[in-house]
C-alpha cells in the first residue's frame, strides 16, 4: 500500500514530466512556424538578438541548428551533432564541432 506522501511526490514528478512534454510540444510548434515562414530557411532565417553579450553561437550556426532541430526533432541532439560533423560548412568551426551532445539542446 502507498502512503499519501509517497503518493503526491509521485504525482508531482508526473506533473513535471508532463509539463516537460508540454513544453516540448510548444517549442516544437514555435520552430515549424518559424521554418515555415521561409522559402529556404537554411540560407533566410534570422535572428533580433537583444541583450546577448554571452552569445555562444554565429547567426549562421544559430539557424543551422533551428533548421536541423526541425528536421531531426526536439531532442534529438545525436542526430544533430552528426549532421554538425558531416557538414560542409562547418568542417573548419571547432568549436561547435566539438560540443558534446548535452551542450547542443541546452
Amino acid at each position: 500500500r502507498i502512503s499519501e506522501h509517497e503518493y503526491d511526490r509521485v504525482l508531482k514528478i508526473i506533473e513535471r514530466g508532463e509539463k516537460k512534454l508540454d513544453d516540448i510540444k510548444s517549442l516544437q510548434r514555435a520552430v515549424r512556424t518559424m521554418v515555415g515562414l521561409f522559402h529556404n530557411p537554411w540560407l533566410e532565417l534570422e535572428f533580433t538578438y537583444v541583450n546577448c553579450r554571452d552569445k555562444a553561437y554565429t547567426l549562421s550556426e544559430d539557424r543551422n541548428l533551428l533548421c536541423w532541430a526541425h528536421k531531426y526533432g526536439y531532442g534529438q541532439w545525436d542526430a544533430v551533432r552528426m549532421a554538425i560533423r558531416r557538414s560542409h560548412a562547418f568542417r573548419f568551426d571547432y568549436y561547435l564541432r566539438s560540443l558534446p551532445t548535452e551542450a547542443l539542446g541546452a
